[in-house]
């Protein structure tokens, strides 16, 4: 898998993140459709932790890679997007929100599929290494 390198301000995010929480990458959805967006279902949120710093940048250029190609495909946006990206020293952070309970159920375990698994070698990481935890919001039980 071939990845563009990392843009300048992320490098410069990924350098004051290894002594504090700080943002890598903004959400990945357009701004401008965020007051679009339909009520939040779900929110999954995500960490891992790296053992080096390698893995971690390969992490961040797929999840960067990631933000790009869904700016591409704005009606997937009405189904889920995914938050900012945070780094506090080896352990990244973000959360997907889902609009649709549908697009939840059938997608929350999107992790573990195979397109996936390939994501995931580029940084050395098997799906078992990411904690998940699922929320589904109270407002909408």
């Amino acid at each position: 898998m071939q990845l563009p390198p990392l843009a300048i301000h992320t490098k410069k995010a990924l350098e004051l993140g290894k002594h504090t929480k700080t943002c890598i990458i903004e959400a990945g959805q357009l701004p401008a459709l965020i007051p679009l967006l339909p009520p939040t279902f779900a929110i999954t949120q995500v960490s891992l932790q790296f053992c080096e710093e390698k893995h971690l940048c390969n992490c961040v250029r797929i999840l960067q890679w990631s933000s790009e190609m869904f700016k591409t495909r704005p009606k997937q946006l009405h189904h889920w997007s995914r938050g900012a990206v945070y780094r506090k020293g080896l352990q990244l952070f973000f959360t997907v929100h889902w609009y649709k309970e549908a697009t939840f159920n059938k997608h929350k375990d999107a992790f573990l599929n195979d397109k996936h698994a390939k994501y995931y070698a580029v940084f050395d990481a098997t799906p078992q290494d990411l904690i998940i935890e699922h929320k589904i919001l109270a407002e909408h039980l």
